[in-house]
């Protein structure tokens, strides 16, 4: 696996292109770009940020994309993460929450009801009779 670094530069200076004018292209600093040259790829950010430098260098270069990953793979004995595993106990912790939340709620719109209902309540208007003077039903004045 020795000739990985090389292929990359041999595939570059037979192109006729400078690291700086990959490095232009790629949007890729320098000195990653000779760190894959030079089989330095501990000195590569790491993780999938490795791969992503390794295929845009690939892709620039025209190279086989597939294969400069799976040769990159075996030689770092890279494992790509498992995104559903993650999906999943991302949703799982993020739904607890709400079930403990949820009662919380409804207590605290309860509560809101009935001082609403309260505070505006009315009491019923009180009829009062005034027995000093009889009322007379029918009489008219005139």
């Amino acid at each position: 696996m020795a000739e990985f670094g090389n292929t990359f530069r041999n595939t570059r200076e037979a192109r006729g292109l400078t690291l700086e004018q990959v490095a232009s292209r790629t949007k890729i600093g320098t000195r990653f770009l000779e760190a894959i040259e030079n089989e330095e790829l501990q000195r590569l950010p790491g993780g999938i940020f490795s791969r992503g430098f390794v295929r845009t260098y690939a892709e620039c270069l025209n190279m086989d994309v597939s294969e400069a990953l799976s040769n990159f793979d075996r030689l770092t004995n890279y494992r790509q993460p498992n995104v559903l595993e993650h999906f999943q106990a991302s949703t799982t912790t993020r739904r607890q929450p709400n079930r403990t939340l949820l009662p919380l709620m409804i207590g605290l719109l309860i509560i809101v009801i009935l001082v609403f209902y309260f505070a505006t309540r009315q009491s019923a208007p009180s009829v009062t009779i005034d027995r000093s003077s009889p009322a007379i039903v029918g009489q008219t004045d005139s």
